[in-house]
C-alpha cells in the first residue's frame, strides 16, 4: 500500500519535489523526466487504490547540518503542517487546523482519530520511529520543532496528499545523515527497522479502517 518511485537525478538537474516550471527550468529534458517521474506515481496510486482501497506515499529526503552547524538527530516528518502550527497545544491542532490542510487528508476524514493523535500521538508514525529507537519529529517525545529548523513537506507531499479525489495520503520523510546514512552498517540496521516501522504504522492506521 506504499508507492515507491526512485528519482537517480541530481538536483542540480532535475528537483522532482518542485512544480514542473521550477523543477526543470525549461529544459525540455528535465521536463520529460518530471512527466515520468510523476506518471508512474500516478500510476502506482491507481494500482494501489483499486487493489487496496487506499495508500502512501512517502517522499524521502535527507536533511544534513543547520547554518550554525548543528546536526539534529531525528527524521523531521513532514504532515504539511508548518513549524509555528506544531508549537501549539493538542487542543489547538484539533479546534483550529483543517484536516484538509494536512498530507494525511484522506486517513483523518476515515477514521475517528484526531489531527493531533495521529501527528505525534503515542501510536504517530514518529512515535513509532522513536520505539524502534530512531529519534523523530514531531512524536509524542518531540512533538513541536521549538525554533529549531524544520522541513514541513514540498510539492510532492502537497499533490499526492491533498486531493480528494483520491482516497491516498503522503508524508515527507527528511533522515539525518549520523545513525541513519552514516555506513553501510547504520544504513542496513535503519532500513530494517524502517520496514518494522512502516509495517506497525499499517497495522494501526491502514489495517481495520479502510476494509
Amino acid at each position: 500500500m506504499a508507492a515507491f518511485v526512485i528519482n537517480n537525478l541530481k538536483r542540480t538537474k532535475l528537483d522532482a519535489n518542485r512544480d514542473r516550471v521550477e523543477a526543470a527550468q525549461g529544459n525540455i529534458y528535465a521536463e520529460r523526466a518530471f512527466d515520468e517521474f510523476h506518471f508512474y506515481i500516478d500510476v502506482a496510486r491507481d494500482e494501489i487504490i483499486q487493489n487496496f482501497n487506499t495508500g502512501l506515499l512517502f517522499d524521502i529526503h535527507g536533511h544534513g547540518a543547520n547554518p550554525d552547524g548543528y546536526v539534529d538527530p531525528r527524521t523531521w516528518l513532514g504532515y504539511l503542517l508548518s513549524a509555528d502550527e506544531l508549537d501549539n497545544s493538542d487542543e489547538y491542532l484539533d479546534q483550529n487546523l483543517s484536516i484538509n490542510e494536512t498530507s494525511l487528508y484522506s486517513l483523518l476524514y476515515n477514521s475517528n482519530e484526531s489531527l493531533s493523535s495521529v501527528i505525534r500521538g503515542q501510536n504517530s508514525l514518529g512515535s513509532i520511529f522513536e520505539r524502534y529507537g530512531y529519534e523523530a519529529l514531531p512524536s509524542d517525545m518531540s512533538p513541536s520543532p521549538e525554533g529549531m529548523r524544520y522541513f514541513s513537506g514540498g510539492y510532492n507531499t502537497v499533490v499526492y496528499g491533498t486531493d480528494s479525489d483520491y482516497n491516498f495520503n503522503a508524508i515527507q520523510l527528511e533522515f539525518p545523515y549520523p545513525t541513519i546514512r552514516d555506513n553501510q552498517n547504520s544504513i542496513n540496521a535503519f532500513a530494517e527497522a524502517f520496514s518494522s516501522v512502516i509495517h506497525d504504522y499499517f497495522i494501526t492506521y491502514f489495517n481495520n479502517i479502510f476494509v
